[in-house]
């Protein structure tokens, strides 16, 4: 029988540039730095330094999106006082040319994270790897991490979800290095090889496994291991990229993502089991909402707020 070829290792010819900062706007700014990179990366190794940056990070990567992300933006603020959204730094990274930096900045600042961090960028490899591309360019921000939530403005995340999600991050924060939901989405004729879900995924960036091995016991030798960054997605990016499925051409994203955690043997739990598509036209039972339906999502967060102002109404009324 024949297989799919075995996943390619990255090398530095192959992977994707490093990305800089389009702007940062932190509860210490009065304004968000817009369009230095370097003073932006300087407000952001001074938190660092500061012993700021042992928090989570939402990574939220889109394309031609726009509506989306205030929609987003406006269901993370449902769920500001969990302690995911509360304890959480945001990184937007956007490749939608046809939208101003301005503008972007602006949906940047809609979000309630303390910290937002913004990569505006023409920098687009490939809409079918864009995700796995941003992550390898973006190493030098979310290192800084203890975990990193990974979605796509499209992807809604319902307060049910931040509540489920925060719990799956708090339960395997010491166990595993990545939580991803599988699936078998893909056909090959008669195969249905197995991937994980690519529009939401979460890893601990210090627990994933480093480039280099450790072949000796000597203090010097671990600890030089252990400050090398780990090129998990590096890998990934680059198997997205080249590797090919027999008969049908190039890999999924999904399919790098699966093909990557087994070569590298990272540490996998399950996320959030769910229903896949995104012409879902309501949420999966644990508040995940993949759809390109905007106006049914704005229709649904405006009753979901309205419910809540009634329930305080009453909360009030009934001291």
């Amino acid at each position: 029988m024949r297989r799919s070829p075995p996943p390619v290792l990255a090398n530095e010819s192959l992977l994707v540039t490093v990305l800089p900062l389009t702007a940062i706007l932190t509860d210490r700014l009065p304004a968000p730095v817009v369009g230095d990179g370097a003073a932006a990366a300087a407000h952001l190794e001074a938190l660092t330094a500061s012993g700021a940056r042992h928090r989570g990070l939402f990574f939220v990567h889109g394309h031609r999106h726009r509506r989306e992300w205030q929609l987003h933006s406006a269901a993370l603020k449902l769920s500001a006082e969990q302690w995911l959204v509360r304890e959480s730094d945001l990184l937007m990274v956007s490749t939608d040319i046809t939208a101003t930096t301005a503008e972007m900045v602006y949906l940047m600042g809609l979000y309630p994270q303390s910290t937002r961090m913004l990569i505006h960028t023409g920098v687009n490899t490939g809409y079918r790897c864009g995700l796995l591309h941003a992550l390898s360019a973006s190493h030098w921000i979310w290192h800084r991490h203890d975990s990193v939530v990974f979605t796509h403005p499209d992807v809604f995340l319902l307060p049910p979800a931040v509540y489920e999600l925060g719990a799956y991050l708090a339960a395997h924060r010491s166990a595993h290095s990545l939580l991803a939901t599988s699936t078998k989405m893909f056909w090959y004729r008669n195969n249905r090889p197995l991937a994980f879900l690519s529009d939401l995924f979460a890893f601990y960036p210090a627990q994933l496994p480093l480039r280099c091995k450790v072949t000796a016991s000597s203090e010097e030798q671990v600890d030089s291991c252990a400050r090398r960054p780990s090129r998990y997605w590096q890998n990934a990016s680059v198997e997205c990229s080249m590797s090919l499925v027999w008969g049908r051409g190039l890999l999924k994203p999904e399919q790098a993502l699966y093909r990557v955690q087994v070569a590298l043997n990272a540490s996998h739990a399950e996320l959030l089991p769910r229903t896949i598509g995104w012409r879902r036209t309501l949420p999966s039972t644990s508040g995940v909402w993949h759809t390109h339906n905007v106006s049914q999502v704005a229709t649904a967060l405006q009753r979901l707020r309205g419910e809540r102002q009634l329930n305080a109404q009453s909360a009030v009324e009934g001291a």
